[in-house]
């Protein structure tokens, strides 16, 4: 018994390890909403991300789906974060275009290449 809870809690300290976000549908962060995304955030195929709000990102970005600009005129038109303080490097990757409202990037750790 012993050796399947050892088992089981290895198995999920683990997969924590490779955790991430996984936009499969869409995602709609609204004006005045702000979210975190602590690990890399993946936008996939068929998937739309719509940012009004804003959405700070602590590691990488990679979309092979859909990201929009905002259709609503009254929205305070988000802005998306890079601001890692750990990361000296966050990626962004994918298939498809990437597009930002308004970008600001403040990564404390940063090295310049």
């Amino acid at each position: 018994m012993n050796n399947k809870l050892l088992n089981l809690a290895l198995i999920f300290f683990t997969l924590q390890g490779f955790s991430q976000i996984v936009n499969e549908g869409v995602l709609k962060i609204k004006d005045g909403t702000t979210v975190y995304f602590g690990q890399t955030y993946t936008n996939k195929v068929g998937a739309t991300h719509n940012n009004e709000g804003n959405l700070h990102l602590k590691a990488d970005l990679i979309n092979n789906g859909t990201m929009v600009l905002s259709a609503n005129a009254d929205a305070a038109n988000g802005t998306t974060y890079f601001d890692s303080s750990t990361a000296t490097i966050q990626n962004i990757s994918g298939t498809n275009a990437v597009v930002f409202e308004n970008l600001e990037v403040n990564m404390t750790n940063a090295v310049a290449k």
